[in-house]
């Protein structure tokens, strides 16, 4: 048996796990996970796969995680890493990855047809919620009960950033309890991850609160990177320009932007980043436009073309006009 440091090095080339990484897998994946962004909450998956494959009793892990994300920018950022994480591991053809968003999924046929073999479901909280409520969102009425058997018996659910999806938090804790009263085939589990944790969410008719069962990161877990990230300074200066300016926006992006970085430029609303882009667009730097007007064949080409040009300087525009906030969460695009 591989120890968890030894595993988890391989998967991430050569990276050390923080305290909290190593205890989820000693001690088993909890109700709840506490840790800020930026501290490897995705780091679960590796934690339930080395139980799963290396584990002392891999029979009381379930099969399948679900990893349920609110948003389909961070569906996309996750399944990335996890198939590096496969790859390092020489996995690929043993441990699955299916992506789920909004009922789009193109292996949802093979995860119902190699059930039996680990897998791991990414996807939007919305479209695997519906799968565990026997209502699949864009499937056939004859498949509803497949996928609900397959993510509520040996599956065990996390679902980030809790807060922003407070309905299907609240959903999943009641089916966690009816899968306790009434039982399941094979073992079912809940882990609710969020940098803050709002007890009204997690209490239920059959499944109140307080829960117990929490990880968070202690006192002695935050000593080298997660120190450095944790206690990392962030600077917020006014920018000089009034709002609807592009031209004045551009030129501030101009004298900020640093080789060899990535400048992120975030607005709210889809004229905007169309006009601070045509001010960019025939600058030396490359810049990317993209915003949800976009159809998904536009949106995929302008992401995959931005990925071929990472290693050099680039300016990215991230305009969503449908987000209620602006978040580092958001896709990266220019």
């Amino acid at each position: 048996m591989s120890s968890f440091e030894d595993f988890f090095r391989k998967a991430t080339d050569g990276c050390e796990p923080y305290g909290y990484q190593a205890r989820l897998a000693r001690d088993g994946l909890p109700d709840v996970v506490q840790a800020p962004t930026g501290s490897g909450k995705t780091a679960i998956i590796l934690a339930w796969l080395w139980r799963r494959l290396c584990g002392p009793d891999p029979d009381r892990t379930p099969r399948r995680l679900i990893y349920a994300l609110p948003q389909r920018s961070l569906v996309e950022q996750v399944a990335e890493e996890v198939i590096k994480w496969l790859r390092n591991l020489d996995l690929s053809e043993s441990v699955a990855l299916h992506v789920v968003m909004s009922g789009a999924g193109a292996s949802q046929r093979q995860w119902r047809l190699d059930m039996h073999h680990p897998a791991v479901v990414v996807g939007t909280v919305d479209s695997l919620v519906s799968k565990a409520l026997n209502r699949g969102y864009g499937i056939g009425r004859a498949t509803y009960p497949i996928d609900f058997a397959l993510v509520t018996n040996g599956a065990h659910w996390v679902i980030d950033e809790i807060q922003l999806c407070p309905e299907s938090t609240t959903t999943l804790r009641q089916l966690a309890a009816f899968s306790r009263q009434f039982g399941v085939a094979e073992p079912f589990g809940l882990t609710c991850m969020s940098a803050t944790i709002p007890e009204r969410l997690l209490g239920t008719v059959d499944n109140p609160g307080p829960v117990t069962n929490v990880q968070r990161i202690e006192s002695a877990d935050r000593i080298g990177e997660l120190a450095r990230r944790l206690g990392a300074a962030r600077r917020v200066r006014r920018l000089p320009a009034e709002p609807g300016d592009s031209r004045a926006i551009a030129a501030g992006v101009r004298k900020r932007h640093r080789r060899r970085t990535l400048t992120l430029v975030v607005v709210n609303t889809v004229e905007g980043a169309k006009a601070i882009y045509e001010e960019l667009r025939g600058d030396p730097t490359p810049c990317t436009l993209l915003h949800s007007r976009f159809r998904g064949t536009s949106a995929v080409r302008c992401w995959t073309g931005y990925g071929r040009r990472r290693a050099r300087p680039a300016t990215s525009w991230c305009p969503h006009r449908w987000s209620r906030r602006a978040s580092t969460s958001t896709r990266p695009c220019w």
